[in-house]
C-alpha cells in the first residue's frame, strides 16, 4: 500500500505547524502579552490541535502536557497565567510528535476510512492552524 496519503497529510499539517512556529518566533516580546494576547492565540491554537490529535476524543479523558491546564474547555475562561514563548513552542513540539504518531499508527486505508470521523479533526486542525497563522502575521505586520 502506498504511503501517499499519510505523507501528504504530514507535509501539509507540518507546513501549518511550521507557520505557527514562525508566527510565534516572529512575535516581538512587546506584543506577546498584555492587551494583544498574542500568547493566548498561539496557546489556544496549540491546545486544540493537541486535543484533536489525541487518542482521547472525550474531554474528560484528555490531559495536556504540564504546565498546561484544561481551562480551554471552560467558556470564556483564560488560563491561570500567561504562557511564555518557550512553553508554547515546547507544547508545539509535543503536537508534532502527536501528529507523527497518528500518521505512523494509521495506514492509508485507515486514514481514508476515518476521514469523515476522527481524522477529519486532524485535517480541520491543520486548516485552523493555517488560518490563525495568517491572522497572526497580519497582526504582527500592522
Amino acid at each position: 500500500m502506498s504511503s501517499t496519503i499519510p505523507a501528504l497529510i504530514g507535509q501539509q499539517f507540518g507546513a501549518a505547524l511550521d507557520m505557527l512556529e514562525n508566527a510565534i518566533n516572529a512575535c516581538p516580546d512587546s506584543q506577546w502579552g498584555g492587551d494583544s494576547r498574542f500568547w493566548y492565540i498561539a496557546y489556544h491554537t496549540t491546545f486544540w490541535t493537541d486535543y484533536y490529535l489525541s487518542d482521547t476524543p472525550m474531554e474528560k479523558d484528555y490531559q495536556p502536557p504540564k504546565p498546561f491546564t484544561l481551562s480551554e474547555f471552560e467558556d470564556g475562561q483564560l488560563p491561570e497565567r500567561e504562557y511564555g514563548k518557550t512553553e508554547v513552542l515546547a507544547f508545539l513540539d509535543h503536537v508534532r510528535q502527536c501528529l507523527q504518531r497518528q500518521l505512523q499508527n494509521n495506514d492509508q486505508e485507515e486514514l481514508l476510512e476515518n476521514a469523515l470521523r476522527a481524522n477529519t479533526r486532524i485535517l480541520a486542525s491543520s486548516s485552523f492552524c493555517s488560518t490563525i497563522c495568517a491572522m497572526s502575521n497580519i497582526t504582527l505586520l500592522s
